[in-house]
């Protein structure tokens, strides 16, 4: 396993990664609408489903 990996694998499985993973996790549940599927895209903190369909359609493009 690259030297990469195994850093990203030991900050997820450490303090720092848990509490990411539980900060995205009430995030996720606090959702307005409410998530319905994966991949389930927000643009500055809001569903846009106008981004979503672009993103859908091309998402390099979008991000570009």
């Amino acid at each position: 396993m690259p030297d990469l990996w195994e850093g990203v694998l030991e900050c997820a499985k450490g303090t720092e990664g848990i509490k990411l993973l539980w900060s995205n996790g009430e995030e996720t549940l606090s959702l307005d609408p409410k998530l319905t599927y994966v991949p389930w895209v927000t643009v500055n903190s809001k569903f846009d489903s106008k981004a979503h369909e672009q993103i859908e359609r091309n998402i390099v493009k979008w991000a570009c």
